[in-house]
């Protein structure tokens, strides 16, 4: 398709925000949409390079919240959608190490459940039970979701793309922004490598690059980059995410995706969404890391090595402070849309969910009561769902220099 010359809506950014944002609005209605993808590809950025995780247990309500909404959508998203994504519930475990952490986390998790989520606390012992063959004897406690899991991304991305053309949506791709036209405090025009579209509204859906888009019709997205690398591994390790919840953050989470599990992640300040090289220090880290929690690792041969980058939100007026849902020493919030200091979330034709106003994050030792079974659940059938130990040791070679080499060449995404 040629590129319009006028569009009710521009959406900029090609990635599973920008392509769900574009069916949405088409499924609801709205007709003239733009989605603009500056890569030949969609989703070839952060959706791209991630390791396809979804989840019920985050550290906010409203994250929860948006959890509990957007989830079931992927469960009928074959139905809904027409495409298959390969979600898979294999669950979530996060161990915990620090006794600090605990009363964060059994907090965390008494929200979760009282939202709905259906989250689990495991001792030290009911860990090592059921994860044998790993490296847990530092692990005093965690939390376990069974409908936690992974999808395929591509597959999510595609699916919205292809249904909202069916229903108008125009989705281009080689179109990188490269301006935008305001007046009297309004959006005129989004210039581009192509072109200029004269629009009214414009989403910025660019993920890593929201804080450039953003300059470019005069406004701030403060943000703050990470680059993320991760390691595949040949052989599925793991029959859960697993996520041991340490300081530092390097090398927490392995993740079975298929036939193979993944390895991350390193957590690197970076100034552009561009730096994605890969340091050999950095793939030597991930496995150190990964041998305390399997040390058979080693023994099995390493596919490739890529990073991603996260765009974390971080407004210079907010105090930074953690978030023990996930990587919970990482001392930034993290948001995924901002208006008017609020938080929303719509499900087209359902209406609005609650709002969440958007405030500074603060831990609050509500502690777990005690009456509500939700402490322990170890003799709950359902606790130990999906939590199959560390499969049998394989015959693989070690990893040497030469692997690293060959997979530190191999940065880009997993085929």
């Amino acid at each position: 398709m040629s590129l319009p010359n006028t569009a009710d809506v521009v959406i900029i950014g090609g990635g599973v925000m920008g392509a769900s944002i574009a069916y949405h609005l088409a499924n609801a209605g709205m007709r003239d949409i733009l989605l603009l993808e500056k890569d030949d590809f969609f989703g070839q950025g952060a959706t791209g390079r991630c390791a396809g995780g979804v989840r019920y247990q985050f550290a906010t309500e409203v994250n929860v919240r948006l959890s509990l909404a957007s989830l079931p959508m992927l469960e009928r998203f074959e139905e809904e959608i027409g495409q298959a994504i390969d979600y898979r519930k294999c669950g979530y475990l996060f161990v915990l190490t620090q006794p600090a952490d605990v009363s964060i986390f059994q907090s965390t998790l008494t929200m979760q459940n009282r939202l709905g989520a259906g989250t689990f606390w495991l001792d030290g012992d009911d860990i090592r039970q059921r994860l044998p063959m790993m490296g847990l004897e530092d692990a005093i406690g965690g939390t376990f979701n069974p409908k936690d899991g992974t999808v395929d991304p591509n597959s999510v991305v595609m699916g919205y793309i292809r249904a909202g053309q069916r229903l108008g949506v125009n989705a281009l791709t080689g179109v990188e922004v490269t301006g935008i036209q305001t007046g009297g405090g309004c959006v005129r025009a989004v210039e581009s490598n192509q072109g200029i579209i004269s629009t009214p509204v414009i989403v910025n859906a660019a993920g890593p690059w929201a804080s450039l888009v953003a300059d470019k019709a005069g406004l701030t997205v403060p943000t703050a980059l990470g680059k993320g690398c991760m390691v595949a591994m040949a052989t599925r390790l793991v029959h859960t995410v697993l996520n041991r919840c340490k300081h530092p953050s390097d090398g927490d989470i392995f993740v079975p995706i298929g036939t193979v599990t993944v390895l991350g992640t390193t957590d690197i300040p970076v100034g552009s969404p561009e730096d994605l090289a890969i340091e050999p220090e950095e793939i030597d880290l991930l496995l150190a890391e990964g041998e305390i929690l399997i040390p058979s690792l080693l023994q099995h041969r390493p596919l490739r090595a890529w990073a991603g980058i996260r765009p974390l939100y971080r407004p210079a007026t907010e105090p930074v402070i953690a978030d023990p849902g996930c990587g919970h020493h990482r001392l930034i919030q993290r948001v995924t849309a901002v208006h008017d200091r609020r938080i929303r979330h719509e499900r087209c034709c359902e209406g609005p969910i609650e709002a969440a106003e958007l405030r500074p994050l603060r831990h609050q030792a509500h502690g777990v009561s005690g009456d509500d079974g939700l402490e322990r659940r170890a003799d709950d059938p359902q606790a130990g769902h999906e939590l199959g130990g560390a499969l049998p040791r394989g015959s693989h070679r070690v990893v040497g220099d030469d692997d690293r080499a060959r997979i530190q060449e191999q940065s880009h995404d997993l085929e």
